[in-house]
């Protein structure tokens, strides 16, 4: 279907579709490491996944009712950062129901990537050799990436020095290319 706000003419904004059911992803991702806490409790991703996949959760539920250490917690955190949580279960190898996700980022104002952002990142990828798949440095030339990717110079400019419009601006394209980054990794094509 088409993305909110997409035209009808050249350079129309299609939204992926992404499979009902759970993609697992083949393999794991070299790069990541399974670390307890110093009580040897789990990592908070392993407890938004159990929520969202197995208590089938809303993210914005996690969000707003954090569990640490089997205790209910009354500070919420943002769903992005339940976002961040499933992709890194992603990375560990866990399945997840990327329709179900992409639906309930969107309910939580989080923006996925088009079709053609994603292939143009995919380009991006090649072109500055990133082996985003195979490699950890994605992390430190995201901003360089957004910006070569969108040819705009606001990804790596000063926090302080945005403006409000402009760091909004920033955080979907971190989230975009944080979506594509961990889907890419776990071996998802759109």
């Amino acid at each position: 279907g088409e993305g909110a706000g997409a035209g009808g003419g050249g350079g129309g904004a299609t939204a992926i579709e992404y499979p009902s059911g759970t993609f697992s992803p083949p393999t794991k991702y070299p790069h990541v490491v399974y670390k307890r806490d110093k009580k040897g409790n789990g990592p908070r991703w392993e407890t938004s996944y159990v929520r969202f996949a197995q208590q089938r959760e809303h993210i914005q539920t996690i969000a707003s009712r954090q569990i640490v250490n089997g205790v209910s917690v009354e500070k919420p955190i943002q769903p992005r950062t339940v976002l961040n949580h499933l992709l890194t279960s992603m990375l560990h190898q866990r399945g997840l129901d990327l329709s179900r996700l992409a639906r309930e980022a969107a309910e939580s104002n989080i923006e996925l990537p088009t079709k053609e952002e994603w292939a143009a990142m995919d380009e991006q990828n090649v072109l500055m050799a990133l082996d985003v798949a195979g490699s950890d440095e994605f992390g430190k030339k995201r901003g360089e990436f957004i910006n070569t990717v969108t040819g705009s110079k606001v990804a790596t400019m000063e926090y302080g020095a945005k403006t409000e419009p402009q760091k909004e601006w920033t955080n979907a394209w971190y989230a975009k290319a944080d979506w594509w980054a961990h889907l890419t990794r776990a071996g998802f094509k759109p």
